[in-house]
């Protein structure tokens, strides 16, 4: 197994990356630099096929100010809507309150296309009530577009 191997983006998942090395850091510093929106987060973790601690780090794209396009969380990918516009309904959104993800645009909210992507891609779980609370606010938004 490479531990040096840097992902982008696939279909099923986006630029998570398990590494021991600087020179992985330094490719995604590298991206960092050339993309305000984008932002990560590392955690040592024990790797049990390798026997070591290693790195994993967590990608996430983060929407800029109010007037801008929301991006894909996980992916980067930007829509058609815009930050601040009711079309913000239509998506799970997500502050990271952590201080963790300094992304240089400084915006800190993260879209996914739903809760379950949100869970997909961080691993954390949602509760039913705010499933349930993101479902009837989407649904209702996309009531006034029809």
């Amino acid at each position: 197994m490479n531990s040096d191997l840097l992902s982008i983006c696939t279909d099923d998942a986006c630029l998570n990356v398990q590494s021991n090395t600087p020179k992985v850091r330094h490719q995604l510093d590298q991206i960092k630099q050339n993309d305000p929106g984008f932002s990560y987060i590392r955690k040592r973790v024990f790797n049990s096929d390798m026997g070591k601690y290693i790195y994993e780090y967590y990608c996430f794209y983060a929407s800029g100010s109010i007037g801008s396009h929301i991006r894909d969380a996980e992916c980067g990918s930007y829509s058609i809507h815009i930050v601040g516009s009711a079309d913000e309904d239509l998506y799970f959104k997500v502050a990271d309150v952590s201080g963790n993800l300094k992304s240089r645009n400084g915006s800190n909210t993260l879209f996914y296309l739903s809760p379950d992507h949100y869970e997909r891609h961080t691993g954390q779980r949602v509760s039913n009530a705010v499933r349930e609370k993101w479902n009837a606010k989407m649904s209702a938004r996309l009531s006034r577009t029809k």
